[in-house]
């Protein structure tokens, strides 16, 4: 008789009359079938590994330098370039931002009048959406997103937790627009990621691939640079 591993006895019942009782076993199991068992319930409680990729953000405020800061992110993407690795997927963040400032606000209060910040959030997104159709390209996630806060703090702020920050050097002077001239300053200085700041006269059609150049002074940031 193969080996029992349980054995079960039931006391008496009516249903067997007042001395019946019946004994049960279960036949024990092999280790080739116990081998397989624990794989087979490995396999399930163990979740599928998501391929790990990266995700970077591209400040936008409706500048010709936004946009083309925008363009070399897709463009980088596109192509598999560094910093991107080929195989491994990059999310690209087209990331606006707007400001009530406190002297919009007082004017406006003083005036008995409120500032209508559902329309600047609106302005915000309108610009983020316009820069994502300049530059869309088959293959390439954009995924439109919009902060409340200044243009650099929410920037650094966004790309908290990113694998690169990507900011023109130039915005344009509309009052609306934030100067990225000085967000791009403030970023390459604060954000703990890697900055990009992409010139205005750069172009996706006469850019060749060269040399990196790396400042280096012997400090511990240029070190990891």
């Amino acid at each position: 008789m193969p080996p029992c591993d349980r054995v079960h006895i039931q006391h008496p019942c009516r249903r067997h009359g007042p001395e019946g009782a019946f004994v049960t076993w279960r036949r024990g199991l092999s280790a080739s079938d116990t081998a397989a068992m624990d794989e087979q319930t490995a396999e399930q409680q163990t979740p599928a590994r998501p391929v790990a990729g990266q995700r970077w953000v591209v400040g936008v405020d409706g500048s010709a330098a936004a946009v083309n800061a925008l363009r070399w992110a897709v463009h980088r993407v596109g192509a598999s370039l560094p910093p991107a690795r080929p195989g491994t997927p990059v999310v690209v963040e087209a990331t606006g931002a707007f400001h009530v400032p406190t002297v919009m606000s007082l004017f406006a209060a003083k005036r008995g009048f409120g500032v209508d910040q559902l329309g600047i959030e609106a302005t915000a997104a309108h610009d983020v959406d316009e820069a994502i159709e300049a530059v869309a390209q088959a293959g390439v996630e954009i995924r439109p997103v919009v902060e409340e806060g200044q243009a650099a703090h929410a920037l650094v702020e966004a790309a908290d937790d990113a694998d690169l920050l990507v900011v023109g050097r130039r915005g344009s002077g509309d009052l609306r627009h934030h100067v990225l001239g000085s967000v791009s300053r403030y970023c390459a200085t604060h954000a703990e990621v890697p900055v990009v700041v992409v010139p205005t006269e750069w172009d996706v059609t006469s850019a060749p691939e060269g040399p990196i150049v790396i400042g280096f002074d012997g400090s511990e940031q240029a070190a990891e640079a």
